[in-house]
């Protein structure tokens, strides 16, 4: 066995290739939207109050985009309510045919397990396929038709927040599917490597609908 697959004995327990991969692919792709606070913010929490107040005890007031906009508690649980909706109804069965579709593709679930380097530079790959792509049928969703019927429903939140990541129509959420999906189908490689894209794809998203400001 090569060296770097003897360090990782539970993980490799984690990747067999049995129905657990699609679970954990869900389980990365929802879950990472709803350990942030109200700005999206990775910062551990009970309540949303807490959340604000840790973001403001921090000094992350001054990059707020908005900052006399706040949300209360109840559109807060709404959104979240919303966005818990959408996972049940659409991302959970889709589920039942992703295991399928990642064999089909190439996407190897066993040892040996990925170099650094293979991480990276499918990686790279990934985030140019995926912002190409995305441009494109973003563009579509803030046309006429594709905006009053679609993407609407993403901009009632007009003063984002992490949440709000993945709060859209479900016709929205497989049609934004497709670029995150498509460069590991181009270029499969490992499930490792599918879930760090997953999780790092997810983090973009938040940071983007944070409403926050930290660079520039």
């Amino acid at each position: 066995m090569h060296a770097r697959n003897c360090r990782f004995p539970p993980l490799l327990t984690a990747i067999n290739p049995t129905p657990p991969p699609p679970v954990a692919t869900a389980a990365t792709h929802k879950m990472l939207p709803f350990n942030s606070n109200r700005g999206g913010c990775y910062i551990p929490r009970t309540k949303p109050d807490e959340g604000r107040d840790t973001v403001r005890s921090l000094g992350f007031n001054k990059y707020k985009i908005q900052p006399k906009v706040r949300l209360t508690s109840s559109e807060m649980f709404r959104c979240y309510a919303d966005v818990m909706r959408m996972f049940v109804l659409v991302v959970v069965p889709l589920q039942f045919v992703s295991y399928p579709s990642i064999k089909m593709i190439g996407i190897q679930t066993g040892l040996p397990l990925p170099s650094v380097w293979e991480i990276l530079s499918q990686l790279g790959v990934y985030f140019m396929v995926e912002d190409y792509t995305n441009y494109w049928l973003h563009r579509f969703l803030h046309g006429k038709w594709g905006y009053d019927k679609i993407h609407r429903v993403h901009h009632e939140y007009t003063a984002p927040i992490g949440f709000a990541s993945p709060y859209a129509h479900w016709l929205e959420i497989l049609i934004l599917g497709i670029p995150t999906f498509l460069g590991p189908a181009i270029a499969p490689g490992h499930m490792i490597t599918f879930w760090l894209w997953i999780v790092l794809r997810q983090i973009e998203s938040i940071e983007t609908h944070s409403g926050y400001v930290c660079y520039g």
